[in-house]
């Protein structure tokens, strides 16, 4: 029994939280966003094949390091949004640990932002279950400003070897998918 109502509840935070599988980022995110102009905007211009330079953050990783989006200039990085108690998260951290593992020596990169609030040893821990090894940092709300304040997750950020985001990827996807997005600016 009471695993039964743990799992109503997770499936009510999730529900009411916004824990997403894909769907067009303008339909899911924006439409339920009511701070959504940023979004509204970096939509637009990605609609018009506009793309715009990816904010720089700065964010403290769960070793305590600081780590900035500009560290990795020249890179193909997937900037994730994400939280421990996601279930798509947890196939999208996988994926993109696959991916890690195989395109990094070639200029790939990985920045996972948790959303978790606090930030807890629950983000660190549930990615060391999985074995994810690239960095996991801790949101802010200014860095979830600069990035259109979604409220949904997961929520990844393409962005070229130029630091220019090339396109949004909403809710988990399939790892060819995810793997074609790589591929085409590496």
């Amino acid at each position: 029994m009471r695993f039964i109502r743990i799992a109503a509840l997770a499936a009510l935070i999730v529900s009411a939280v916004g824990c997403g599988s894909p769907a067009p980022f303008n339909e899911r995110i924006v439409q339920q966003n009511p701070k959504r102009g940023e979004a509204e905007r970096m939509i637009q211009r990605l609609e018009e094949d506009e793309y715009f330079p990816a904010p720089d953050f700065t964010l403290l990783s769960a070793e305590g390091e600081a780590v900035s989006l500009s560290d990795y200039d020249g890179y193909v990085v997937f900037v994730n949004f994400w939280a421990s108690w996601c279930p798509p998260c947890r196939i999208d951290m996988r994926h993109l640990q696959t991916l890690y593992e195989t395109y990094a020596d070639q200029g790939f990169a990985v920045l996972a932002i948790s959303v978790d609030k606090p930030f807890s040893p629950a983000a660190p821990d549930f990615a060391k279950q999985l074995g994810v090894t690239f960095p996991i940092l801790e949101w802010t709300t200014r860095v979830n400003k600069a990035y259109g304040e979604f409220w949904r997750v997961p929520v990844t950020f393409v962005i070229n070897r130029e630091g220019l985001v090339v396109e949004i990827l909403s809710g988990t996807h399939q790892l060819s998918v995810l793997r074609t997005a790589v591929l085409r600016l590496l």
